[in-house]
C-alpha cells in the first residue's frame, strides 16, 4: 500500500512538472510563432513577383483537336478557328512608302495594312529606356489602367510615370492616354503622315506601355489607327466590321462609335458562344519600329509581351492627299510630333 501510494504520489508530481515544462515552452513557442506570423505578414504584403518577360511564344496558335470539346474551349481567342492568313504588309525591300501610295492602298480601301520598320529611326526605339524614362520624365503624370481583360470595375487613376516603371513588372496595370507633351521630341512622325493635308486629320497621338504577358479586349475605335511599336512585340488578331454578330460587340459608351466585345478574349467558352468559330480573322506580329493601320470600326485583339511600348496616331478624317508633295525621302529630318494643347495627362 506504502509502495503503491508513492508510486501514485511521484507519478502526479512528474505529470504537474511536465504540465508546467510543457506550458511554459508552448507559451514561448507560441510567442516566437505570433512574432514570426506577423513578420511575414508583412513581408508578403509587399512581395511582388515579377512578369515572365519572355517574347518568343508562337502566333498564330496552334489547333488543338478535343473529342469531346470544340476548338478552343476555354481558351484564348484565336483557339477557335484557324486564321485566314496575314495582314497584307509593305516591306522594307518595295523601298520608301509615300502617303499617296499608303492612302491608296489602305486608308481609301479602308484596309488593314502592316508598314515595316516604318519608324525604325525614331530616336525613342533607343533611348526610351526604364532607366532613362524614370530619370528624364520622372514626374510626368501618365493615365493607368487595370488589366484589359474583362476588368473594368476600376476606374484610371494618374500616377507619375516613375512610379508606374516600378510597379508594372509586378503588377497588372498599363498605360494609356495621350502622349505627354514632355516625351514628344523623342518621336518623329511617321513619314506617311507628314502630309499637310493629313496633319490637318489628326485628333491626338496616344502612348501605350505594359509590362510582360498581357492581351486586350476585343474591342474597335471610332477613328483610323496607326498603332507604331517602341519596344516589346505585339500579336494582332484583325476581324473585318462585318464579323461584329458572331463577337458579341456592343458600342460603349452609346453613340461614341467605340466598342467591346461582351468575350472574354482570354477564355471563350464556347458552348455559350459558339459564333466565334465562324468568325473569320487574320493576324500579324509587330517588332520594334513596325506599325499596323487599323481602320475605323475593325476589330482588333492584341497581345503584348515582354516590356512593350507602342504610339498610337489617331486620324479623325480621311484627308485629301492629291496635293501633298510627297518627295522627301529623309526619314532621319521628319519633323517632330506638335505638342498637343489640352492636356498633359490623358
Amino acid at each position: 500500500h506504502t509502495y503503491t501510494h508513492t508510486v501514485h504520489t511521484y507519478t502526479q508530481y512528474r505529470h504537474r512538472s511536465y504540465r508546467m515544462t510543457y506550458s511554459l515552452v508552448d507559451r514561448k513557442w507560441e510567442m516566437w510563432c505570433l512574432a514570426l506570423a506577423a513578420i511575414l505578414a508583412v513581408v508578403a504584403a509587399d512581395v511582388k513577383f515579377a512578369k515572365d518577360q519572355k517574347s518568343d511564344h508562337r502566333f498564330p496558335p496552334i489547333i488543338h483537336k478535343h473529342d469531346r470539346l470544340p476548338d478552343g474551349h476555354m481558351r484564348p481567342l484565336g483557339y477557335q478557328r484557324k486564321n485566314d492568313g496575314r495582314l497584307r504588309e509593305w516591306k522594307v525591300a518595295q523601298g520608301r512608302l509615300t502617303t499617296a501610295v499608303f492612302w491608296e492602298m489602305a486608308v481609301g480601301k479602308e484596309a488593314p495594312l502592316v508598314i515595316r520598320q516604318m519608324v525604325n529611326n525614331t530616336p525613342a526605339i533607343d533611348k526610351w529606356t526604364d532607366d532613362y524614362l524614370r530619370y528624364r520624365f520622372y514626374d510626368t503624370q501618365v493615365l493607368i489602367h487595370d488589366k484589359w481583360i474583362q476588368n473594368r470595375h476600376r476606374e484610371p487613376r494618374l500616377i507619375t510615370l516613375k512610379k508606374f516603371l516600378y510597379n508594372y513588372d509586378h503588377e497588372d496595370i498599363y498605360v494609356i492616354g495621350i502622349l505627354p507633351n514632355q516625351m514628344r521630341p523623342d518621336l518623329l512622325m511617321p513619314s506617311v503622315l507628314q502630309c499637310a493635308s493629313v496633319k490637318g486629320a489628326f485628333l491626338q497621338v496616344e502612348l501605350l506601355m505594359s509590362s510582360g504577358s498581357i492581351g486586350s479586349s476585343l474591342h474597335y475605335d471610332p477613328e483610323d489607327t496607326l498603332h507604331c511599336l517602341i519596344a516589346g512585340r505585339h500579336d494582332f488578331i484583325i476581324y473585318n466590321h462585318t464579323q461584329s454578330d458572331k463577337l458579341i460587340m456592343f458600342e460603349d459608351p452609346p453613340g461614341s462609335g467605340a466598342g467591346h466585345s461582351k468575350l472574354n478574349a482570354e477564355r471563350i467558352s464556347m458552348f455559350k458562344n459558339p459564333s466565334v468559330a465562324k468568325a473569320s480573322w487574320r493576324w500579324t506580329t509587330l517588332l520594334p519600329g513596325d506599325c499596323l493601320f487599323i481602320p475605323a470600326g475593325f476589330l482588333q485583339y492584341f497581345r503584348a509581351y515582354s516590356r512593350s511600348t507602342a504610339v498610337l496616331y489617331k486620324l479623325t478624317a480621311r484627308a485629301e492627299v492629291n496635293s501633298c508633295n510627297d518627295t522627301h525621302t529623309d526619314t532621319d529630318t521628319h519633323t517632330h510630333i506638335h505638342r498637343h494643347t489640352h492636356t498633359d495627362t490623358h
